[in-house]
């Protein structure tokens, strides 16, 4: 059982987020923590407050998903009450960061990556199944860390294919490195390959990374630093057409 919290933002456009945050919940047992934040005039928060967690505690249920739900309204950088460091995973939607539409501004949502104590993941606008795991790897101990933290909290994908995905502009893979990584992972995978990018840039591995269908993108600081760059007004979104695949991101606190 892990501590999964999803940061709904206001709730009417988020049903896509919620399915795939029960999933999550779900498949490792969780009870799922819903943030969500009130919208409309101060008259009638309290009033929709209290719709929409009964509304959201219904949806989980139906879902077969235990959950609670708390009401923080979100404003600039802060969101009053919002640990990472005392969760194990936190989930927002593809859309957050479109502030007329979730409520989630992106200057929250950018300090949030940046400086998370635990893994985020982005949801898909829409998701099926999950058929292989694609690893941004280049040989750091974040990208690293961030393979283990994925496999520690969703060990039911050992069955699962995984891509070990380098890209490199002037040279290959690093022999040790590529062994090293290799041999923890046939301890928890059966089905694994390696992949490597030559002459392309990291911007490539992005492209690369988000070209996938069905599948769980993972990735350490890399991703944190490239969607940092993305995570401005008027860009998020682009990011919400360009993700069609969770985006599981992870580096070291």
């Amino acid at each position: 059982m892990q501590i999964i919290k999803y940061i709904a933002g206001t709730w009417d456009n988020n049903i896509p987020g919620l399915d795939f945050a029960c999933c999550l919940a779900k498949q490792t047992n969780s009870c799922l923590e819903v943030i969500a934040t009130p919208g409309g005039s101060k008259e009638r928060v309290h009033e929709k407050q209290l719709s929409e967690i009964d509304y959201i505690g219904q949806a989980c249920a139906r879902r077969s998903v235990e959950s609670k739900t708390e009401m923080i309204r979100i404003s600039g950088e802060e969101m009053d009450g919002f640990d990472t460091r005392f969760t194990d995973l936190v989930i927002l939607p593809a859309d957050a960061g479109i502030t007329k539409t979730t409520g989630i501004s992106p200057s929250f949502v950018s300090r949030l990556i940046r400086h998370a104590e635990c893994p985020i993941i982005i949801a898909p606008p829409s998701f099926e199944k999950i058929e292989a795991l694609i690893v941004a790897f280049d040989g750091s101990a974040s990208s690293v860390f961030a393979i283990k933290q994925f496999t520690y909290l969703f060990p039911f994908h050992q069955q699962t294919k995984i891509f070990i995905v380098h890209a490199s502009e002037s040279k290959g893979w690093d022999d040790t490195g590529k062994y090293k990584i290799n041999e923890w992972l046939k301890a928890h995978y059966t089905n694994i390959e390696f992949v490597l990018l030559n002459g392309q840039t990291e911007e490539s591995l992005f492209d690369y990374l988000l070209s996938y269908k069905n599948a769980f993108l993972i990735t350490g600081a890399f991703g944190r630093n490239l969607l940092s760059k993305l995570i401005k007004p008027g860009t998020f979104q682009l990011l919400k057409e360009v993700i069609s695949n969770p985006l599981f991101i992870c580096h070291q606190p």
